[in-house]
């Protein structure tokens, strides 16, 4: 396959790092779905039905939690590959395009779409816990979005910890920053952040 060239690209960054930045419209997304899979319960009032169905509420979560992630994991997964090869469609007009088979695409698609399955999980934990579907909403949408403009005012080596910018930085490396976190650190991060949330 032709090597990956950066030519007519900002020095260090990658030609299929820029077709994934609109991944991050898809985690707001994805964990608002998230949301509305147990807020949807509580405001309806058919969260009673569903523990007059299965009164243990353990096993209720862990199902719920088992298809929320594996449908948005598949859905996160889509969305991640149709974004990269339409991207690189509309840049092999003219730009430099990468391929899968080059050195980290396929891991950063692969990841990408993921990732934005924790983002539906991390979503379906904040809706469990606020059980009201605008609060967690805003919640989620503080937390994702805001939170890391708060903490790159204070420091950038605190905001490279938010869910949001772990993605951008260590993912998808849309907007790589020098201390940004590896991407096996990044994932556990994500996975405590969701844990903590879920549990």
């Amino acid at each position: 396959m032709a090597p990956c060239t950066t030519q007519g690209l900002v020095p260090g960054v990658r030609p299929h790092e820029p077709v994934l930045a609109g991944l991050a419209v898809g985690s707001l997304v994805l964990g608002v779905l998230g949301i509305l899979t147990i807020s949807g319960e509580y405001g309806t009032g058919t969260i009673r039905s569903s523990l007059a169905a299965m009164p243990r509420r353990g096993v209720l979560f862990t199902a719920k939690v088992a298809v929320v992630g594996l449908s948005t994991l598949v859905l996160g997964e889509v969305l991640s590959f149709l974004s990269f090869f339409e991207g690189q469609a509309v840049l092999s007009g003219g730009a430099p395009t990468a391929s899968l088979g080059q050195a980290g695409v396929l891991r950063a698609v692969a990841l990408s779409g993921a990732f934005l399955a924790l983002f539906a999980l991390l979503g379906l934990g904040i809706g469990t816990v606020i059980r009201h579907t605008a609060g967690a909403i805003a919640v989620f949408a503080g937390v994702t979005f805001l939170v890391p403009i708060l903490f790159n005012s204070i420091s950038h080596g605190v905001a490279r910890f938010a869910p949001e910018l772990i993605f951008a930085n260590s993912i998808a490396a849309v907007d790589r920053q020098s201390n940004a976190l590896s991407v096996t650190i990044g994932v556990v991060f994500m996975l405590v952040y969701c844990a903590v949330a879920l549990g």
